[in-house]
């Protein structure tokens, strides 16, 4: 995703002054991503309906990938987004971030979905990211959950439940974004994904934090 840099940086931008909500405050708290320097990883995953046309410009489906966020070291440390997936000699680069930000998953989370839904629906990626940033700015802090015993706080966002053009989004009019948010400590993202509806196949991507290793 060589775009991801400006067009994350440009979310976490829009998303500022505009979204001030209880779940934006958390998620959004400056330096929330430098809480902690522990290296953390994401399986991804990606399922598109499966009559796509042959299309270089349309998402593809990914399975048995894995995202890593890493801090670096030296006098500017800052948090490192590579992913790797079957068959790939090694981590590729995504971005880098600063610290003082969000969290870089959280980023490439909301932008790969607002970018696909914009590549499957010809939709404007502008008018799709301003959808997400007010549905952030208007959540509250979800339900409480605990997976297995980590006490945590599920959060599901319906951006175009509501739109005016909802009629012209087709699957992604019932678009859902899930965000379960580790509440004990520092705010950590345990899950976050992505569904449309089932219709035709619908539309999945999610990014799950995966088991550290001993």
């Amino acid at each position: 995703m060589t775009r991801v840099v400006a067009c994350a940086l440009a979310l976490l931008v829009a998303a500022g002054p505009a979204a001030a909500g209880p779940l934006s405050d958390l998620i959004f708290a400056p330096g929330a991503a430098a809480a902690s320097a522990a290296e953390v990883s994401y399986a991804h995953e990606r399922r598109v309906p499966a009559d796509l046309p042959e299309d270089a410009a349309l998402p593809k489906p990914v399975s048995d990938e894995v995202l890593t966020l890493a801090q670096t070291s030296g006098e500017v440390p800052r948090r490192v987004l590579t992913r790797q997936g079957p068959g790939t000699p090694g981590p590729a680069p995504v971005s880098e971030f600063p610290l003082a930000g969000p969290d870089p998953v959280l980023l490439f989370f909301l932008e790969s979905t607002a970018r696909n839904m914009a590549a499957l629906t010809g939709g404007s990626p502008f008018y799709i990211r301003n959808r997400i940033r007010e549905a952030l700015g208007q959540a509250d802090l979800g339900t409480e959950v605990t997976l297995g015993d980590t006490p945590a706080r599920q959060i599901v966002l319906q951006p175009f439940a509501a739109d005016p053009n909802r009629a012209s989004m087709g699957a992604f009019a019932e678009l859902a974004l899930t965000l379960v948010v580790e509440t004990e400590g520092a705010p950590r993202f345990l899950s976050l994904s992505a569904d449309t509806a089932a219709a035709k196949g619908g539309y999945h991507e999610s990014l799950t934090l995966m088991p550290e290793e001993e």
